[in-house]
């Protein structure tokens, strides 16, 4: 996923599944310089980390 896409899915009203590593996940914070993102395991929200933006798959509009 590239910075700008990413930084559309943050700032969107409208949820989206992205996966990171094949789970679940939701984008809290970008690093625009590294090109990383904070994310969280949508399913377990205590599991946050910082990703590589290119790993991130958009998956599809949840809605």
């Amino acid at each position: 996923m590239d910075l700008s896409r990413a930084r559309e899915l943050l700032n969107s009203h409208n949820e989206y599944e992205v996966t990171f590593d094949g789970v679940n996940i939701v984008i809290v914070d970008l690093y625009e310089l590294t090109k990383m993102a904070r994310v969280y395991d949508r399913n377990n929200i205590g599991k946050n980390q910082v990703v590589p933006l290119a790993q991130l798959i958009e998956v599809k509009q949840i809605r």
